[in-house]
């Protein structure tokens, strides 16, 4: 099933999981409770995260989406030590006040000027440095565009990873063996390639493919591309991550992923998603993957363990 939605709509599906936004050693505990509380979409990284995108993907809707906080439109031109606008006064703080309301009452984001000043120049920076991708590599013809993906996963009687399913409409209950999934790839040129849009401090390559590992990102481009190949019954196999620096001098740099990131992502998402199924089907001991286990053992240090000589002179 796919949809055009808000991503804070995508959020809030709690009911549907995905591989990547689970760390290895997630237990169903927190499982559980994530399923339950889905994240906010209103905190500022998402907030910057989601402009960013916009305005590289999107950017005929980021005014209608974006209401850019700027500090000369407060009417008590007053500021801290940082240069952001002082809410001591009474006149400010009531400013701020409708502009916040407003933005609720119309659905819109509230950016912080200084965060549309670091997402303008990473864009501007991506158009110089790069002329001829910026041209072609997010156009919008024939693409589709911040879509979600919505589905199923099937597991054997031993929970073991089968494959995957569809499913009619979101309202659907899964069987016994299966396990309700979502996705949402940023870019999708139909037939060519999936592409990611990820902020970040350094897009120099090895800093980049540092934060590959640490953000599961080998983990995400596997499971976009094997699930929504499935749902479009599609073949591509090409996964581009933009790495966008968010601060001066805004380097950009277009990766694609190998083809050994991608299988290990593979494997590490089925894995992933073979625990979550395990411990929302049987439930078993936070910190042990053994269902079996009734207590954890204590992970007493080899160091400070002392042998029975030791232990006598002592």
């Amino acid at each position: 099933m796919i949809l055009k939605e808000p991503f804070k709509t995508y959020l809030a599906r709690g009911r549907f999981f995905s591989p990547s936004a689970y760390k290895k050693a997630k237990t169903p505990a927190e499982v559980w409770y994530n399923q339950a509380h889905p994240p906010k979409s209103n905190i500022p990284f998402f907030i910057f995260g989601r402009a960013a995108h916009t305005i590289m993907l999107e950017p005929e809707l980021f005014e209608s989406t974006i209401t850019i906080d700027r500090k000369e439109d407060y009417p008590i031109q007053d500021f801290n030590d940082d240069g952001s606008i002082c809410l001591k006064t009474k006149r400010n703080q009531n400013y701020r006040i409708r502009l916040e309301m407003n933005c609720q009452m119309t659905d819109k984001e509230l950016l912080p000027n200084a965060d549309y000043i670091h997402i303008k120049g990473m864009k501007e920076a991506f158009q110089i440095s790069n002329q001829i991708l910026s041209k072609t590599l997010l156009d919008p013809i024939g693409a589709m565009i911040e879509m979600s993906f919505y589905g199923k996963v099937i597991f054997s009687n031993k929970g073991i990873f089968e494959g995957f399913g569809d499913i009619p409409d979101l309202d659907y209950i899964p069987a016994k063996n299966e396990l309700l999934v979502k996705t949402r790839p940023d870019y999708l040129k139909l037939d060519t390639y999936y592409l990611d849009i990820k902020t970040c401090k350094s897009a120099y390559p090895p800093f980049f493919a540092t934060d590959c590992l640490n953000f599961g990102y080998d983990i995400q481009g596997a499971f976009i591309m094997d699930f929504c190949n499935f749902l479009l019954v599609a073949t591509v196999d090409t996964f581009i991550f933009l790495a966008m620096e968010k601060k001066e001098p805004y380097l950009s740099v277009p990766f694609y992923a190998p083809a050994r990131m991608i299988t290990t992502g593979r494997a590490k998402y089925q894995v992933r998603l073979e625990k979550i199924f395990a411990g929302l089907d049987k439930g078993y001991l936070v910190y042990s993957e053994n269902p079996d286990d009734l207590f954890v053992e204590i992970p007493f240090p080899r160091y400070a363990t002392l042998d029975e000589d030791s232990i006598v002179k002592w």
